[in-house]
């Protein structure tokens, strides 16, 4: 059986929505300036580190889509994914995890993708190492960098 329900019900619901949209918004409007952005997730039933890097490209994609950022400059460990999106046809066995990064790139006004190493990424790899060993899995995009890494931008 469906529920009806009140008017009172519905405009309290609409209200609250609006509150919480508005919020996001005012929380989001600092970082138009800010150039750096950090953000984690969590994801199950990944099965390998290449599935891994691929549905974390494509979520970083689609957050940066979000926030309509268009000028992106995204920094990368995985050297054989990279060169499997910058050129395909060097790469056969990435060519479905390949179309599909730069499908979602296509989205992007200018994009630029850098090979780093851990060691030159570190907080983004801290960042990331976050959601298993401290028990942090819940996705979020922020501004600037956590607190507890500003040893690393200070």
């Amino acid at each position: 059986m469906r529920k009806i329900y009140e008017a009172t019900e519905i405009v309290n619901k609409a209200l609250e929505d609006w509150r919480e949209w508005s919020q996001a918004q005012a929380d989001v409007a600092p970082c138009e300036e800010s150039s750096l952005l950090h953000s984690r997730s969590s994801f199950a039933n990944v099965l390998s580190a290449d599935d891994a890097n691929a549905v974390g490209w494509l979520w970083a994609i689609e957050s940066m889509c979000s926030l309509r950022k268009n000028i992106i400059v995204f920094m990368v460990e995985a050297a054989d994914l990279l060169g499997a999106v910058l050129w395909p046809p060097a790469w056969p066995s990435f060519k479905w995890i390949s179309q599909k990064i730069n499908g979602s790139l296509n989205s992007v006004g200018f994009w630029k993708l850098e090979l780093n190493t851990r060691k030159e990424n570190l907080p983004a790899y801290l960042i990331a190492k976050s959601v298993v060993f401290e028990n942090l899995p819940k996705s979020y995009v922020a501004c600037g960098y956590p607190l507890w890494l500003s040893s690393f931008f200070v």
